[in-house]
């Protein structure tokens, strides 16, 4: 009997250590479990963001960067809290303290970089201008003069403002492309993958992609995730490593494909 004892014992210590060693096998792989993080976005700017309506008719918010947040999520344990505000607000969302990190199809500029702190890039950017076919663009000269729509604070503004253009600023993407079908603008400037979007509901429009030396890039447009400056940097640092892993296993081409296709998924 007291060998019996012993024996279920030794079989309970076993176990136990065991399943102390899966607890501390899976916290190691997700170090961030337990945790709940807001994260800010603006949500008009498909496919990387925007609001839809489900068969329930309830609100939801969708795209790439939605989907790239979600695996983020599942694979570093994290829970989180979507905060819904315009573009220019992302950045003051951070620096009060009402959102912890941005996806939004934000680029990593050095002037942003002041303000917050920035993730290794997740997805190579293409500046596109949308106009109506009966006006030529095939080059970056031909913006000159042109009345160019943008969405204020971006870097499409300001690339348009440098070829020339005579640029208008507006808080939303949709007001950009609003002032486009009404004729207030000649052109929008915006991301590719956007202009591709809207060329879906709209005939007789077409876009030119720039190259980088057009725009007078340096390096290629990205998309990064940004941070509260000088907070956060497990949490960054460990996005950084499973961004670099995405890249290498084809997982932002996954995700690209599905929301952009093959054409722009290429690119990644």
């Amino acid at each position: 009997m007291k060998q019996l004892i012993k024996l279920l014992t030794s079989i309970f210590t076993l176990l136990l250590v065991f399943n102390t060693m899966l607890s501390v096998s899976s916290s190691a792989k997700k170090p961030f479990s337990g945790k709940t993080f807001s994260v800010a976005t603006s949500p008009n700017f498909p496919p990387f963001e925007n609001k839809t309506v489900d068969s329930n008719g309830d609100s939801k918010i969708v795209g790439f960067d939605m989907d790239l947040l979600k695996k983020l999520s599942k694979d570093l344990g994290f829970k989180y809290k979507i905060k819904e505000t315009d573009f220019t607000g992302l950045i003051g969302y951070l620096q009060s303290g009402r959102a912890s990190l941005v996806i939004s199809g934000m680029t990593a500029t050095p002037e942003r970089a002041k303000s917050v702190d920035f993730s290794k890039s997740y997805f190579n950017a293409k500046t596109a201008v949308l106009h109506k076919n009966n006006i030529k663009i095939k080059s970056g000269k031909d913006l000159k003069g042109l009345k160019v729509a943008a969405v204020f604070n971006t870097q499409y503004a300001d690339q348009a403002k440098k070829l020339a253009a005579k640029v208008t600023t507006l808080d939303t993407g949709t007001l950009v492309a609003q002032d486009l079908w009404n004729g207030s603008v000649q052109a929008a400037m915006m991301d590719q993958t956007k202009a591709e979007t809207l060329l879906k509901d709209h005939k007789g429009y077409s876009y030119y992609v720039f190259t980088n030396k057009e725009l007078n890039l340096s390096t290629p447009n990205t998309f990064s995730i940004a941070f509260t400056k000088g907070k956060n940097k497990k949490l960054q640092a460990a996005i950084n490593q499973k961004l670099k892993k995405y890249k290498k296993d084809g997982t932002l081409k996954k995700i690209a494909k599905k929301w952009m296709g093959t054409k722009v998924a290429d690119y990644q």
